[in-house]
C-alpha cells in the first residue's frame, strides 16, 4: 500500500479499495464463506473446557437461527436491540443475527447503572433487550421503559424462546432482510460511558466500520488477515474499538476467540496460544505481575527476568517498518553579498602587566 507524510508529521495512507454502496456487515462475513469455504473463523470453549472449533458456515448458519426468532418475535428493520453481556462468541452471534434483520443493535455496559441504562432504553427506543444473566435482565425490568416489548437472559433460555419464535420465519426471509441494508444504513449507536453526565448516542452506519475494515487488511495483513494468525478478545466489544477489531477478524481469514471472564484470561492466553491481543496497559500489567509472581526467585527468576529482558528488546521496530522522511532541499548560495546581520565585534580589551623588572637609574655625569 502506498503510505505518503503529511505536514504535521504524520502518516497517511492512501485507499486502494473502496467500499460500495451495496455492502453492509453480514455480507462481509458472506463474503469469507464464498472465498474461503471451510475455514475455520472461531474457537469456542466447550462445556468440558476445550477450544472447539467452528467454521464460518456454522457461525452464521446459528446467527440465521436467531435472526428468524427475532423476526418472529415482531423486530422490523431499523428497530433497535440492545445487548447487555460481556465479550463472548454469543453477544457476536446476536449483533449478528441483529444486523442480518436490519435492525440496529445497541451495547449495553455491564457496569452501566440503572438510572443509565433506562436512559439508553428511552433515547434510542429499544424493543428487544438480551441479557447474558438473570440479575442483569431483572435490573434492565427495574427500568423497563413503554417501547421494550421483549427481555430475554441467555442463562434463562434466551435461545430455545428465539428458536421456539423462528418457526415460520424462512432464510430467504432473513437474505431478503440483509440485501435490503445499504453502507449508509445506521448498524449501531454505542453511548458514551457517562463519567461527565448521561450517555450520548453515537450513530454508527455499516460504512463507518467497513471503509476502515478493507484499509486494514492493506495495512495490518499478517495480524488480521492471515490464516495462520489467532486473536483472543477480552476487551469491552461494547466499546467501539473491540466492535471494530471483532468485526475485522471475523471478515478475515484468522481464527478469532472470546475470553468474557479477565479472571480467566493468564489461562486463555495459555491454551489457545494468540499471535494477537488487543490489550491496554493496565490488562498488561496485571498479566506481568501474575506471570512474575509465579516465576519466583532461583532459577526460574533469572530466566524470567531473562525472558523480560528479551521482549523488550523485541520491541525496538524492524529497519522495515521505518518509513524514510523526506530530506530537507539543499540551500544554493546566493551569490548577491549582503550585510551581515551580526553586530559588529569590540575590540579586546588592552591588558596592562606589571613588569618584575626594575630599569636602572641613568647615572650622573660627574
Amino acid at each position: 500500500m502506498t503510505v505518503r507524510r503529511l505536514a504535521d508529521g504524520s502518516w497517511e495512507s492512501i485507499a486502494t479499495r473502496e467500499a460500495t454502496e451495496d455492502m453492509n456487515l453480514p455480507k462481509m462475513l458472506h463474503q469469507r464463506v464464498a472465498s474461503h469455504p471451510g475455514q475455520v473463523a472461531i474457537e469456542r470453549r466447550s462445556n468440558v473446557g476445550a477450544w472447539r472449533r467452528v467454521t464460518m458456515e456454522t457461525f452464521l448458519s446459528e446467527a440465521d437461527s436467531i435472526a428468524r426468532g427475532l423476526i418472529g418475535m415482531g423486530l422490523e428493520a431499523g428497530e433497535h436491540l440492545a445487548i447487555l453481556a460481556p465479550t463472548s462468541y454469543e453477544w457476536a452471534l446476536i449483533d449478528v443475527a441483529a444486523l442480518s434483520c436490519g435492525a440496529i443493535t445497541v451495547p449495553i455496559y455491564e457496569t452501566d447503572s440503572a438510572s443509565q441504562i433506562a436512559h439508553i432504553l428511552q433515547d434510542a427506543d429499544v424493543r428487544i433487550v438480551i441479557t447474558a444473566t438473570t440479575q442483569q435482565a431483572e435490573l434492565v425490568e427495574s427500568v423497563r421503559t413503554e417501547g421494550v416489548r421483549h427481555i430475554l437472559s441467555l442463562d434463562r433460555g434466551a435461545e430455545r424462546v428465539l428458536t421456539g419464535a423462528a418457526q415460520g420465519v424462512t432464510v430467504e426471509q432473513v437474505r431478503e432482510r440483509t440485501d435490503a441494508v445499504k453502507l449508509s444504513d445506521e448498524a449501531t449507536i454505542i453511548y458514551t460511558s457517562g463519567t461527565t453526565g448521561m450517555p450520548k448516542g453515537v450513530v454508527l452506519t455499516h460504512g463507518n466500520f467497513i471503509s476502515p475494515m478493507l484499509q486494514a487488511y492493506d495495512f495490518l495483513p499478517v495480524l488480521i488477515n492471515d490464516p495462520k494468525s489467532r486473536s483472543l478478545l477480552f476487551l469491552p466489544v461494547a466499546h467501539v474499538l473491540a466492535r471494530f477489531v471483532m468485526y475485522c477478524l471475523l471478515a478475515g481469514q484468522g481464527v478469532t476467540a472470546f475470553s468474557p471472564d479477565t479472571r480467566n484470561l493468564v489461562n486463555d492466553i495459555a491454551t489457545f496460544k494468540p499471535t494477537m491481543l488487543l490489550v491496554v496497559p493496565r490488562v498488561m500489567e496485571k498479566v506481568y505481575n501474575a506471570a512474575s509472581a509465579k516465576a519466583g526467585g532461583g532459577a526460574k527468576g533469572r530466566i524470567f527476568a531473562w525472558a523480560v529482558k528479551q521482549a523488550r528488546a523485541c520491541l525496538r521496530p524492524p529497519p522495515t517498518w521505518t518509513l524514510p522522511c523526506p530530506s530537507p532541499p539543499s540551500r544554493v548560495p546566493d551569490p548577491t553579498p549582503r550585510p551581515s546581520p551580526m553586530l559588529p565585534r569590540r575590540p579586546p580589551p588592552v591588558r596592562r602587566h606589571r613588569s618584575s623588572c626594575v630599569a636602572a637609574s641613568p647615572t650622573r655625569s660627574s
